[in-house]
Parts: structure tokens; C-alpha cells; sequence
């Protein structure tokens, strides 16, 4: 169990430690965490991790081949009592290697491989219960290859599984699974509200992949969001992220709305309203058009530049809301647009 400084502070405000002793713990404290950082040996990085990671990669892709082979040859039973067996053949070895022989990276690695397995088991259950939607997606190669509205459902179930294993193993290689899968979730879900994504007629991007830039770089925002916060609570330790932080992504089909929240750092009604307002009055739908028509080489350019976000959200999306409240206070506001030119702050009431 870790105890913060912000800890020890709450045990004097009621009582239970001794005020004058808060210094001399804090400062005993800090000398044993400087310590026990000189003798820890220092970080590397050699050949032998090339080897251990590329082993394990080398092994989740004849992992994947050997189970849809099972597949093609006993049906979709087959592929997720394949994935389930081996799946648990390699949290046992790796949990043995973690907690007895604190082997970190070969035990992280075989967990990781074992999470790798989630979307063979799915797959083979939708296969056998023809859980599919509106039309079959084909062989699980497919998964790879086209994005299909039938995804969705084993890349949610590998990130859980990817979160459950990060929460018991703090192995920083597991987020490689959850950043394949939501990759692949950003492009499959523009098919899951709009069917089989494709290109235009005119080759240009339609509203499937607009979707999918959205997804990214709202992604892309709650993590700014959560390591701005971070940061902060370097100095300020009120802000320090609860343990259970995370960025969490919702779709519903009906009414046909994504909610993507974080624990970030929040804005109050002035940050909104100098943050978005702005957005919303410079013309996001006219903002869209004009790169549409401009030429390449008049395009303006668009990296660094806060807001870009916004303006994608608007291409796709008739209403955008956002409820934020800044970290370290109680009040939380609505700020809502429809890309019009103008918008709407109010208090939370929810």
C-alpha cells in the first residue's frame, strides 16, 4: 500500500497523527524513496528485450494462425475453446513467473499474449451463435483487413481484458493491445453506426472515416487532458487522478450518440467559453467546405492548432456537448453547440 503526502495530511487534520510529527515522517520518507531509487539497478535496454518482445509478437501472430485454422477446420466452439485453453496456459505461467520468480518482463509478456487471445474467443462465440448483426463479416483474417460493424464487440472485450491485467500486473506492454484496439476501433466505428465503411464515389473521405479521425483525436484529447492533470498535481496534490482514472468510450446506436469521458484536468465557464466559444462561432461546417474545396497546396495547416477536434466533430455530428467540471472544484458546466455560429453554457444539473 502506498501512502501520499496528501495522506499523511488527512490523518492530522483528524486527529490520528501527531502534527509535529508530519515533517520529520515526510522528510524519513522522502530519504528511504531516494534511497531505494540509488540502489535499484538502472534502466537498460539490450538484446535480450529485442528478443523477449519480438518472441512474444512472433507468438500472438502463430496464435492467431493456429486458432483460426482450429476454426476453419471445427467452427466457431473450436476457436474459443482454442483461445480459452491457451489463454489460461499463459496467465498461469505468467502469474508463476511474476509473483514467484519476479521474472517482470517474460511473465509480462506471456500475460500480454494471453490478452491477445480475447478477440479469437469472441469471434468464435459470435461465429457459433451467429451473433452478427445484419450480415456475416467472414473469416477472422477479415479482422484485419475491412472494418465491419461486428468488430466492435471483440475490440471492447480485448481492452477490458487488456484493463483487468494492467490493474494486476502494472506491465507497460499491455497498452500496445489497447492501442491496436482502438485503432481498429476508430475504423469500425463508422460501420457501427453506418454499415460497411468505404471511400466516395470521388475517392474523397466520407462520413465513416471522418468518424474515425474524430475518435482519434478525441483520444488523443483525454489523454492531453489526463497528463495535463497529472502534471498539476505534481505541486498541487488535491488534484492527483483517483485510482480508479481511466478514458472510457460509450456508443450507443440508439440514439445514436458516442460519449467519450475522461478524469483530466477539466475547465471552468471562462475556460470553455475561451476555449470553444470561439470554435463555435468561426464557422466549423464552413471551416469543412473550404478544405474541401481548396487545393492542396492552399490547404492551411492544421498541426498544433487547438480546436481541430472540434471541427471534425462538427462534420459528422448535428449537436456536440461537452460537460466538464475543473479539477479541484465542485461546479460543473454544459457547453453545447450545433455548429451554427453559436452555443450554449449552463450548469450541470444532472
Amino acid at each position: 500500500m502506498e501512502v501520499s503526502q496528501a495522506d499523511l495530511e488527512a490523518a492530522v487534520a483528524v486527529g490520528v497523527l501527531p502534527a509535529e510529527q508530519l515533517a520529520p515522517l515526510l522528510g524519513f520518507l522522502e530519504g528511504r524513496r531516494a534511497a531505494t531509487a540509488a540502489s535499484a539497478p538502472p534502466p537498460r535496454f539490450d538484446l535480450s528485450h529485442v528478443l523477449w518482445y519480438a518472441g512474444a509478437l512472433i507468438v500472438m501472430s502463430a496464435m492467431g494462425l493456429f486458432s483460426t485454422l482450429a476454426f476453419s477446420a471445427m467452427g466457431g466452439t473450436a476457436l474459443t475453446v482454442t483461445a480459452v485453453i491457451y489463454a489460461g496456459a499463459f496467465v498461469a505461467a505468467g502469474q508463476y513467473l511474476w509473483r514467484t520468480k519476479n521474472l517482470r518482463v517474460p511473465a509480462g509478456l506471456l500475460i500480454t499474449i494471453a490478452v491477445s487471445m480475447m478477440p479469437l474467443a469472441v469471434y468464435g462465440i459470435q461465429s457459433q451463435c451467429k451473433l452478427w448483426g445484419e450480415d456475416d463479416p467472414g473469416s477472422y483474417q477479415d479482422f484485419f483487413n475491412w472494418s465491419e460493424n461486428s468488430w466492435i464487440y471483440m475490440e471492447v472485450a480485448t481492452i477490458a481484458a487488456a484493463g483487468v491485467a494492467l490493474w494486476r500486473y502494472k506491465f507497460p506492454f499491455l497498452v500496445f493491445v489497447v492501442a491496436v484496439m482502438l485503432w481498429f476501433m476508430s475504423m469500425d466505428v463508422g460501420a457501427f453506426f453506418n454499415g460497411d465503411a468505404s471511400l466516395a464515389a470521388d475517392g474523397s473521405l466520407n462520413t465513416d472515416q471522418v468518424i474515425s479521425e474524430v475518435f482519434g483525436l478525441a483520444m488523443m484529447g483525454a489523454a492531453w487532458a489526463i497528463d495535463r492533470r497529472r502534471f498539476a498535481a505534481l505541486t498541487q496534490s488535491a488534484l492527483a487522478l483517483p485510482p480508479d482514472a481511466a478514458v472510457r468510450v460509450c456508443a450507443e446506436k440508439e440514439p445514436r450518440t458516442l460519449t467519450i469521458s475522461d478524469p483530466g484536468i477539466g475547465m471552468d465557464r471562462e475556460s470553455l467559453v475561451s476555449n470553444l466559444g470561439t470554435i463555435a462561432r468561426s464557422g466549423t461546417r464552413a471551416f469543412g467546405q473550404s478544405l474541401a474545396d481548396a487545393k492542396p497546396e492552399e490547404r492551411p495547416s492544421l498541426i498544433g492548432q487547438f480546436g481541430v477536434g472540434f471541427y471534425s466533430a462538427f462534420m459528422v455530428a448535428d449537436r456536440v456537448e461537452v460537460t466538464s467540471r475543473a479539477a479541484g472544484t465542485e461546479e460543473a458546466w454544459v457547453w453545447a453547440s450545433e455548429g451554427r455560429g453559436d452555443y450554449t453554457i449552463a450548469p450541470n444539473t444532472a
